[in-house]
């Protein structure tokens, strides 16, 4: 089960590629029959920025608390504008904290997503990632920020195709059925 969380879907600093992306990469996670929350940011960062402490005690945050209760895996996906002077060299960005335990994880999917454009693993900063901190520290539950480019949208569904396999493998992998079936 896949929690995935799009920060800001809402204007002025609306994130349509994000949310382009994520309602791709639910679908494609519905077809293969992998249960999947998927929760769209209500306000916008001008307002209350959910990704950082600011946000902690948001209607918001409260359902994201509850959903990771119930999923083993959080995806949380954001844009960047496609001439972003940082970020324009890249389709994909994979966003991890220095302290993680699982960074095999994020090798793996950057190695799956590299034949369909540029990917990049970056570091990220934990006091603006709240929500993939929180997954991490509080819950033990892995969390991958992706950066999409809006420039790249035309690979938005091979990539939406991909991922959704690879998460349902790592769900089938990650679940306590499959756990129970390993130690009998």
């Amino acid at each position: 089960m896949v929690v995935i969380t799009v920060p800001f879907a809402k204007a002025p600093k609306e994130e349509i590629g994000a949310v382009e992306f994520a309602s791709m990469l639910s679908a494609e996670l519905q077809k293969i029959n992998t249960d999947v929350k998927m929760l769209f940011g209500k306000d916008h960062a001008d307002i209350i920025n959910i990704e950082t402490a600011q946000g902690r005690d948001t209607p918001y945050v409260r359902e994201y608390y509850e959903e990771l209760e119930l999923h083993n895996l959080h995806l949380n996906i954001r844009s960047f504008e496609a001439d972003h002077e940082g970020y324009k060299d890249y389709d994909i960005m994979l966003g991890f904290f220095l302290y993680t335990s699982n960074q095999s994880l994020y090798e793996d999917i950057e190695s799956l997503l590299d034949e369909y454009g540029v990917v990049s693993i970056l570091e990220i900063d934990d006091a603006t990632h709240r929500l993939s901190l929180v997954s991490e520290v509080l819950f033990d539950t892995p969390s991958v920020t992706f950066y999409v480019n809006e420039g790249a949208v035309d690979l938005f569904s091979s990539v939406a195709e991909v991922l959704a396999e690879f998460v349902s493998q790592y769900e089938a992998h990650k679940s306590p059925l499959a756990d129970a079936q390993v130690s009998i």
